[in-house]
């Protein structure tokens, strides 16, 4: 009877090994599809408006959940850009209202906001680099585009993100997942 539980458990184990092994591997499958498509988006944006592609790409990745935010799925937002009184900019081709989340130094609310739609994921990266390379707010981030690190660094301390840890996140993801090297063109 002990061989026959000891047996059980160790198939028990090996099957609850491989449920979640399997879940992982193709999430890391589908992390490198996801970065390898980001990286192809991202180089012409840089080759055109100086942003680290490494830097995109991890935005790309934190704002976009991996591409599977709704604004990504049904607008090819990957970035959050907003339709500012309801103008899509050169890049966009419309407005799409969605709910989302907004955040100030001492509390955050769920609320609703204008937000651009794109034809294409590439385009989506384009006005991304547009919008930091044409925003004087900036600037001081194009002293730094050969360190994506401090690129980073300035482009939160101009106000890109609320989040306090948004820098440390953003390197944290070109290092784990080694960014830094679409940024050799």
């Amino acid at each position: 009877m002990r061989h026959v539980i000891a047996r059980t458990l160790v198939l028990t184990a090996c099957a609850a090994a491989l449920v979640f092994t399997l879940p992982q591997t193709a999430s890391a499958v589908n992390q490198q599809a996801f970065i390898d498509s980001a990286g192809s988006s991202a180089k012409p944006s840089q080759e055109e408006y100086g942003v680290p592609a490494s830097v995109t790409i991890a935005q790309a990745i934190l704002e976009s959940g991996w591409g599977d935010s709704g604004l990504a799925k049904k607008a090819n937002n990957y970035f959050g850009m907003k339709c500012h009184d309801k103008q899509t900019g050169p890049i966009a081709v419309d407005c799409m209202e969605t709910d989302t989340r907004e955040c100030n130094d001492d509390e955050c609310w769920d609320t609703t906001a204008w937000f651009r739609v794109y034809d294409s994921v590439a385009d989506s990266f384009s006005d991304h680099g547009r919008n930091l390379h044409e925003n004087p707010r900036y600037e001081k981030a194009f002293d730094h585009t050969d360190d994506a690190d401090a690129f980073i660094r300035e482009v939160h301390k101009a106000g890109y993100a609320t989040d306090p840890k948004y820098t440390d996140k953003i390197v944290g993801l070109m290092k784990q997942y080694d960014l830094y090297r679409f940024n050799n063109t």
